[in-house]
């Protein structure tokens, strides 16, 4: 029935090969977890968290949105050039961060209250940027060629080599997780390269003139989108920051074990049925067909998974935390059963927000993202709360924006039917 299934649907089959990719490599992390809470401690997963979220919040910027296009162009030698052109600008962005970050370091470090550890981690930081930036290049690359079998490699790749450095380097204490997410993420960019140029990726094609040309038609990708972006990345990670600032590294890294298992589903499915979708839109688009009855059909399908996904933490969360990581992380788990409504409408929403991409529609995006990011930075004046108190503000926070951000996309769709 389930081969009946794939054959059927050209959107089901990519969405099972990279979903069922992505599970194997996000297995790898998670059969480690329990090894690592044991040999880390709460504060040195708080230390790396840190430093995620500083990469977080900037790696999204820094080649100007332009690995979004990469999908766009109908003719693959435009779409090489891109991928040249996006390398570039990720280099030259690191250059600029690297310079800011050697003479305003410890200016960052005061002004956010960031533990005082992470400062000679601030100058890798740049690097960290760059290799994941050119690799989102290249997985755009991948998504354009439907190779996402290929994709899911990469993923498997990274996770492997990562969990290997992290397990084996807890001689270095904290600087392990850190070693192993950058080795990691360079192992990544490399097996990346190799996969796109066996799906047809060819750098002898590039051409300044065409680079400029296509960097110049899909301008408003910059214009419009890294700054909001930008934004709403920081407002991602800004939590973070807030809770390392408000309470303690200790509660940041039981903060950090909750989002973490929170975010695995968005890991193995929603952002796998993004990737299909933005190629499977775009394809829609090309052939003037209609898109809305498609997107409904998966928001609902991931609104009853995550229902499903509620009804567990709720009644077993903490169980099964103090069972899998130990007695100390059972405040992980009462942290989780308030942030899974949060995390439940990011894994409906998040995937969708690919139509905005696919029908070139950012600035409506754009201006979503702002005034989250607006919204996010009103929990610096909840300081004085209790760490239940302040995680329910921000799952309220999350509730609304999300919710308004679906209908925006479906005004997005009907919008663009109204055109065919």
């Amino acid at each position: 029935m389930i081969k009946r299934l794939l054959n059927k649907s050209d959107f089901i089959k990519s969405s099972f090969t990279l979903i069922f990719g992505t599970v194997l490599a996000q297995l790898i992390p998670i059969a480690l977890q329990p090894i690592l809470r044991r040999i880390y401690t709460p504060e040195e997963f708080g230390l790396f968290a840190v430093y995620l979220s500083l990469i977080g919040m900037v790696v999204v910027a820094a080649n100007l949105r332009y690995e979004s296009t990469i999908v766009l162009p109908e003719d693959d030698d435009k779409a090489s050039n891109l991928v040249v052109g996006g390398f570039f600008i990720s280099l030259v962005f690191s250059l600029v961060l690297f310079i800011l970050l050697f003479f305003l370091g410890n200016n960052l470090i005061q002004l956010l209250s960031l533990p005082k550890e992470i400062s000679k981690w601030l100058y890798v930081l740049p690097f960290s940027v760059f290799v994941i930036s050119c690799s989102r290049i290249l997985n755009f690359w991948l998504t354009r060629k439907k190779a996402f079998k290929a994709s899911a490699i990469n993923k498997i790749a990274r996770r492997s080599s990562e969990g290997v450095i992290q397990t084996v380097g807890n001689t270095f204490q904290s600087s392990g997780l850190i070693i192993g997410n950058i080795v990691g993420d360079t192992v990544n960019l490399f097996v990346s390269i190799l996969q796109s140029v066996k799906h047809g990726l060819s750098f002898r094609i590039y051409k300044f003139s065409i680079t400029k040309q296509q960097l110049i038609k899909y301008i408003d990708f910059p214009k419009y989108s890294t700054i909001s972006t930008l934004l709403n990345s920081v407002s991602l990670f800004l939590p973070v920051i807030i809770i390392n600032h408000f309470y303690s590294q200790e509660v940041t890294g039981y903060f950090d074990l909750s989002r973490q298992m929170l975010a695995l589903p968005l890991a193995l499915v929603s952002m796998a049925v993004s990737q299909v979708l933005i190629q499977k839109i775009v394809e829609y688009k090309q052939n003037r067909k209609k898109i809305t009855k498609l997107v409904t059909k998966i928001a609902l399908v991931l609104l009853a998974m995550s229902a499903l996904g509620i009804l567990t933490i709720e009644l077993f969360g903490i169980e099964l935390f103090t069972f899998i990581f130990g007695d100390e992380w059972e405040l992980s788990g009462k942290i989780t059963q308030i942030l899974i409504f949060s995390y439940a409408i990011k894994f409906v929403v998040s995937p969708l927000t690919s139509v905005f991409i696919a029908l070139e529609k950012i600035k409506i995006s754009s201006i979503w993202q702002v005034c989250y990011f607006l919204i996010i930075c009103c929990l610096y004046f909840f300081k004085g709360l209790s760490i239940n108190e302040f995680l329910l503000y921000y799952v309220v926070i999350d509730l609304i924006a999300y919710s308004m951000y679906y209908l925006l996309l479906i005004y997005v769709c009907k919008k663009y039917e109204k055109t065919l």
